[in-house]
């Protein structure tokens, strides 16, 4: 199945929509096709540029999407425009949609043990048809007895809330010792659906401010923020010259 996609800043984004992209997801699940999806905003491509190992899990996975406005604007700016963001969460709440009606499995890790728990109760009222194989919270230091687990499981699906970019490197490294197709890094999404936290209002969402609501609920974020929008900035700035 063909993957639209368009290049920018030397990583091949996927440029599809939201029900397009399950569909290729889909396909991945039943030819049993592992995929890794990366979630990237600015902050995530800016880091990309400065530690390898990002680097590589940016230009390995089979799937980058753009999640973060600067992103999408930055495209533009370029000449390459990407026609959409697609948020972590709202791909791995579709996927859950999606899963009650295929029966697929899902393993949910990440997160303090209690947030951990709390958000696969609340997905579980959600979605009353969700298979939940398992979960783990993300506090541990033996990665091989949470890939036993997971194996154990062998779920279609892996969330994984390790926060960015641990989350890609846990998966990149260990991608091929796990019985799982689809491998996602989601972020603060367990915090979301555990309801630790809040998400932005959807009018917020649509002004495409979402970003400064988080910054607003948690002032400490503009510790990684700034350095972040400055630094990716000059990417952008880089690559409009060349």
């Amino acid at each position: 199945m063909k993957v639209t996609s368009r290049e920018l800043f030397g990583f091949s984004f996927y440029d599809g929509d939201l029900p397009e992209l399950l569909e290729v997801l889909e396909n991945k699940i039943e030819k049993k096709e592992k995929v890794q999806v990366i979630t990237a905003n600015p902050e995530i491509l800016a880091r990309g540029f400065e530690e390898e190992e990002l680097n590589k899990a940016l230009k390995e996975a089979e799937i980058v999407v753009a999640d973060g406005i600067g992103v999408i604007v930055a495209s533009r700016f370029l000449g390459k425009a990407i026609s959409h963001r697609l948020p972590g969460i709202e791909i791995g709440e579709a996927l859950m949609k999606k899963g009650e009606e295929k029966g697929w499995r899902f393993y949910f890790l990440g997160g303090k043990e209690e947030v951990t728990y709390k958000a696969v109760k609340g997905l579980k009222t959600r979605y009353p048809q969700l298979r939940v194989g398992g979960f783990h919270h993300g506090y541990f230091r033996d990665d091989e007895e949470v890939i036993e687990d997971i194996n154990r499981v062998n779920p279609h699906i892996l969330f994984v809330g390790l926060g960015a970019p641990r989350q890609e490197y846990w998966i990149r490294r260990n991608r091929e010792r796990i019985k799982a197709v689809v491998m996602m890094g989601v972020g603060g999404s367990f915090d979301v659906w555990s309801g630790t936290k809040k998400r932005a209002p959807q009018w917020v969402r649509k002004l495409n401010l979402e970003w400064a609501y988080r910054v607003i609920c948690e002032p400490q974020r503009l510790q990684r923020v700034i350095p972040a929008f400055f630094n990716f900035i000059k990417i952008v700035w880089k690559n409009k010259r060349n």
